[in-house]
């Protein structure tokens, strides 16, 4: 029997932020029945690492933060309807590896350009209409 289960991301949009202590629950309890995935909150945030967006927040369990920053980049184009660029911070909360000890937590910067996602999206849904060879 293939005990192998797909490797899905999930994400969920809440309400407000979860505070660390939060995260760190919810990190615990992820480790509990999915052992591999990756709490990671993204946000969208100024020069000076402040929030300033709170609509485009989500919480992703990925694999890894470069699964998590895709999901949060497919979700903003496709669900939140954003566009424009965008600077993005992933934290990624890690479960406690013993009662007493956490490891901290870890926050990446990315800048994400939304509409260059988009356009080459439209780009790769057009290239094969060039390289058809029933092109008149």
């Amino acid at each position: 029997m293939n005990k192998l289960l797909p490797r899905t991301a999930r994400f969920s949009k809440p309400v407000r932020m979860p505070n660390r202590r939060e995260r760190e629950d919810i990190a615990d309890g992820l480790k509990r029945h999915r052992r591999d995935a990756r709490l990671v909150t993204c946000q969208v945030v100024d020069s000076q690492w402040e929030p300033v967006n709170p609509d485009l927040d989500l919480i992703v369990t990925a694999h890894s933060i470069d699964e998590a920053r895709h999901v949060w980049e497919r979700w903003a184009a496709d669900v939140a309807c954003a566009e424009g660029r965008y600077m993005l911070a992933l934290t990624y909360t890690a479960p406690a590896a013993h009662p007493r000890t956490r490891p901290k937590e870890e926050t990446t910067g990315v800048e994400v350009d939304l509409d260059r996602l988009d356009f080459e999206d439209d780009y790769e849904a057009h290239a094969h209409l060039e390289t058809s060879p029933n092109t008149i």
